[in-house]
């Protein structure tokens, strides 16, 4: 398993040498019948390095879906900023809690897995703060201090995590279905998630004169790698051949 840190800026390599790039055209060359070279399975580093390119830009995409959904809540005035993309183990999701803390745990039918939504205590409670002053003009001081008071929160701020989680699951190239749902405090061990099973953390930084806090995302590699190889064929290791021209004998 890769260890934990930023996964790279650079773009996916598709991998061909110059003996491959030789041997098509030879092949195009002197052969009418041929039909391209015989499919082959694509390299699994190569596999991941475009599994984590086309997690990079729906990472970047999402940051403009949450502005909108916010501004309902806060100031038109907020801004939602990509901060951080990094590679880690479930075992340190919770890591991200700090003191009392939100998680929602998504259970995905196809590919089989299980993707951690959080968010902050400043974020999660200051949204809740502006939708009670919102509808009732005042808030009591300590009204999110008692001891149920996550589920007030959790409450409050369900439209709110309904349709920012609807929003992550977009724009996969297909629908994944969702086969359950579960806020809590602290992530916990499921037959969907094992302590070792490697993330990709996607971390959003929200400000606005009213609230400000973290929301993140974690998204399992093994279902990353599923959802983007249905896009990759074994051929696209030589997709750069197949704009050149085709040489026939004269």
């Amino acid at each position: 398993m890769q260890q934990s840190g930023a996964f790279a800026e650079k773009e996916p390599v598709l991998g061909f040498s110059e003996d491959m790039f030789l041997e098509q055209m030879l092949q195009e060359t002197l052969n009418p019948a041929y039909e391209g070279p015989e499919p082959q399975a694509v390299p699994v580093a190569i596999r991941r390095e475009q599994a984590l390119h086309g997690l990079r830009k729906r990472a970047t995409h999402y940051a403009l879906q949450l502005q909108p959904l916010l501004r309902l809540w806060v100031s038109p005035t907020v801004r939602v900023q990509l901060k951080q993309r990094k590679l880690l183990p479930f075992a340190e999701l919770s890591g991200l809690a700090t003191g009392r803390s939100y998680f929602n745990l998504v259970s995905i039918e196809e590919p089989r897995s299980l993707w951690t939504m959080h968010c902050s205590r400043s974020l999660a409670e200051g949204l809740v703060q502006q939708r009670l002053r919102q509808r009732y003009g005042w808030l009591k001081d300590g009204e999110l201090e008692g001891e149920g008071a996550h589920s007030t929160v959790f409450l409050e701020i369900g439209e709110f995590l309904r349709k920012s989680r609807d929003a992550m699951l977009e724009d996969w190239g297909g629908p994944l279905v969702i086969a359950g749902y579960r806020p809590v405090l602290r992530p916990r061990f499921t037959k969907e998630a094992s302590p070792s099973d490697e993330y990709a953390l996607l971390s959003y930084r929200v400000e606005s004169p009213e609230v400000s806090g973290d929301l993140h995302w974690a998204i399992p590699m093994n279902a990353i790698l599923e959802i983007f190889g249905k896009t990759l064929q074994p051929r696209d290791e030589l997709s750069g051949l197949g704009r050149l021209q085709t040489l026939r004998p004269v």
